[in-house]
């Protein structure tokens, strides 16, 4: 099994370089071995990424990769765009404006502008080199989701580092920034669900719905406390 985690690994760093087109490793099929059984925890148990916790993987990757700088840069885009791990593989260069970048919703089909902090529009123009003329992170060879899956190691790596528990364990992800930035946006007082399906890009309020709406224990609670205010001041309430 090392020797072929090796292999792949070789095979998997090749295609993500561009030397290669097609990765002839990607077709083995993984030796089995007697493993302790996975089995993912109830949605609820999702646990969402806290302010303490982004810092914690922001001063762990540079702990654990020589080149931080890519990587912070691809971590801080999902905090504050909330994005598609691919979409932040795909962002251009030239889309970077001075409120923040237009990126592609691979998903959706469709444009989306997302609003940085000014600190992160300096970084990405100036904290380091990006990997072509055209793109921040992607080398333009190979495919983008080698491109992607590359930064999901990388990403991955420093989660570990940083003693955030594993997914299947109940522990954020990438993804859950999205999860854990449409929930905040909908506990906010004035929150709307309209408001986490543009900031999420999902062009079916269905799906906004099905996925977000039952996360938002605070948003129940403030129309449940509305409601019973309504119904005292008409003096039916008791």
């Amino acid at each position: 099994r090392l020797d072929q985690s090796y292999i792949k690994g070789l095979f998997g760093w090749m295609e993500d370089e561009g030397i290669i087109t097609v990765n002839p490793a990607s077709r083995l099929r993984t030796i089995k071995s007697t493993v302790t059984l996975k089995t993912e925890p109830p949605e609820d148990r999702r646990v969402p990424w806290t302010k303490e916790m982004i810092n914690h993987v922001l001063a762990t990757i540079p702990t654990v990769h020589s080149r931080p700088e890519p990587v912070i840069a691809y971590f801080k885009l999902l905090v504050y765009a909330a994005p598609r791990i691919k979409d932040v593989a795909g962002m251009e260069v030239d889309r970077l404006k001075d409120d923040g970048i237009l990126y592609w919703n691979h998903k959706s089909g469709n444009w989306v502008h997302a609003v940085l902090p000014p600190s992160l529009i300096e970084f990405l123009r100036t904290g380091f080199s990006p990997r072509s003329k055209k793109y921040f992170f992607w080398t333009g060879k190979g495919t983008l989701k080698s491109a992607a899956k590359y930064f999901s190691r990388k990403l991955l790596r420093a989660y570990r580092a940083a003693g955030i528990p594993e997914h299947w364990q109940g522990g954020a992800r990438s993804h859950e920034f999205r999860d854990t930035t449409g929930t905040k946006l909908m506990e906010q007082p004035d929150g709307k669900l309209e408001d986490a399906q543009l900031a999420l890009n999902h062009k079916d309020r269905s799906i906004t719905e099905e996925k977000y709406l039952e996360k938002t224990v605070k948003r129940y609670e403030g129309v449940n406390r509305k409601k019973r205010e309504m119904w005292e001041n008409e003096g039916m309430w008791n």
